[in-house]
């Protein structure tokens, strides 16, 4: 698939969201976005499972060799966040064995772990997902996308939002064998499922005045995307206004990512995709380095505003995730010399 400027824009304005729901800044229904990236993932999975046609990928083992490829791409981010978060936090090193659950995330499954970039229940919720959906999914990924999955999605969320409440992060054990976390997972890739099944029944070419229709429901979505998640945390009080707001807001970044996935918008035109590729990739580590710079700098400084801590914070998780970046990038050249290396040998 080829790389989608508007989606990237999305996925790296929702990790800057997140960080600052984190941080305590102006932003209470900030939770709520990590709904898109679960989407995200349905939506590419879905693309995935349409366009294996090669007899290997229906073998029994294709879910497992589906779930590695996900989990290879994470594997070294994820690892060089842990232990810079590992050692920015300063935990003792007897801890160290424990970042097992951390770079193997299984905190769904009931496996704890130290938590230190603070994500891990979103990881282990997408892989453990991501191995259940594909198992159903892959002998017949559309019949599964038209008829199961839009049942799936409404029934997770209305069974987590009369359960709990609201779709904020959860671990909840809600039939002794279901986390919460999972459903949240299963009904994001869900829906994930259907948008990919809607944009693919629409790629057809349109007018410039229909482009800037869809540009105009583009900002417009943003608008009130916006608007829900900053919302005041007395508008968040009482258990149904927060179960609509959140389901206000699902339905915003479905229709908001449709719009990207089309390609119908001037954004996806015009925005320059070597620039939006770096920031989606940049989302991802900051995403797996803001937490712990949450917890270092509200603890040491507790008595100081969000407001004047921010640019610190910031600061932080920037340097913390350029070094990150940097460790796994050396990494994979390693890699790819040891590879040529090994190939020359041959």
């Amino acid at each position: 698939m080829k790389r989608n400027s508007s989606v990237d824009i999305i996925k790296f304005v929702f990790s800057i969201i997140i960080i600052l729901y984190h941080f305590g800044f102006a932003i209470w229904g900030g939770y709520i976005v990590v709904e898109g990236f679960f989407m995200i993932t349905g939506f590419l999975m879905m693309s995935s499972m349409t366009k294996a046609t090669d007899v290997e990928e229906v073998l029994p083992d294709s879910t497992a060799r589906f779930v590695l490829r996900k989990y290879s791409s994470i594997f070294f981010p994820l690892l060089f966040s842990a232990l810079i978060g590992f050692l920015a936090y300063e935990y003792p090193a007897e801890y160290l064995p424990r970042l097992l659950f951390e770079v193997f995330p299984m905190q769904m499954a009931g496996l704890d772990g130290l938590w230190v970039t603070g994500v891990s229940w979103y990881l282990s919720a997408m892989l453990l997902s991501v191995a259940i959906l594909h198992l159903a999914a892959r002998k017949n990924p559309e019949q599964f996308g038209y008829s199961v999955a839009p049942i799936l999605c409404v029934l997770s969320y209305g069974l987590l939002c009369l359960q709990i409440g609201h779709l904020d992060v959860s671990d909840t054990w809600i039939f002794d064998f279901l986390n919460a976390g999972i459903l949240r997972a299963v009904a994001g890739m869900s829906a994930g499922f259907v948008l990919f099944l809607l944009v693919k029944r629409s790629k057809k070419e349109i007018s410039p005045v229909m482009r800037g229709v869809y540009s105009a429901l583009e900002i417009g979505s943003w608008a009130g995307l916006i608007y829900f998640i900053c919302a005041s945390k007395e508008q968040y009080v009482g258990r149904y206004t927060r179960t609509s707001n959140d389901f206000i807001v699902v339905a915003l970044i479905f229709g908001l990512l449709y719009l990207a996935f089309s390609g119908k918008t001037v954004l996806a035109l015009v925005g320059n995709r070597k620039i939006t590729g770096v920031l989606a990739t940049a989302s991802t580590y900051i995403f797996l380095n803001h937490y712990y710079w949450k917890m270092i700098i509200r603890n040491r400084y507790a008595t100081v505003s969000v407001g004047k801590l921010l640019p610190l914070y910031l600061l932080m998780i920037a340097l913390s995730s350029v070094l990150a970046w940097g460790l796994t990038e050396i990494t994979y050249l390693l890699i790819r010399k040891l590879k040529k290396v090994k190939n020359g040998k041959k």
